[in-house]
């Protein structure tokens, strides 16, 4: 997906749940074989998506510096256990709409903390 391209840019969603299993099977895939899997990138820096990474069992968040002290926060704020079933709840999930709800619903209060 081309996120510059105004034709299709709305199309994006780094939250959709197609993208959220291709993640999971990824990090299942890579730790399997011993490797380590990290994500770098808006997604890695975006406090509303850190749960779902946590759950995911990625092994490393990058980030631009700015980020760093939110995202730290929210991971200290939760844990491995219900962030794992949040990503396999969001997973199974049809939209976006409500992976974005259950990601709210479930941290929104950590997450617009400061």
């Amino acid at each position: 997906m081309d996120r510059t391209n105004d034709k299709v840019a709305y199309l994006y969603d780094s939250f959709h749940p197609s993208v959220l299993r291709l993640l999971g099977y990824i990090v299942e895939s890579a730790h399997k074989y011993g490797k380590w899997v990290g994500i770098c990138g808006e997604m890695g820096g975006d406090p509303e998506a850190t749960p779902l990474l946590v759950g995911s069992g990625l092994d490393e968040l990058s980030m631009v510096p700015t980020s760093i002290p939110n995202v730290k926060r929210i991971v200290k704020s939760i844990s491995y256990k219900e962030a794992r079933e949040v990503f396999e709840e969001a997973t199974k999930m049809k939209t976006t709409e409500e992976v974005h709800k259950l990601v709210d619903k479930t941290y929104g209060e950590i997450i617009r903390l400061k």
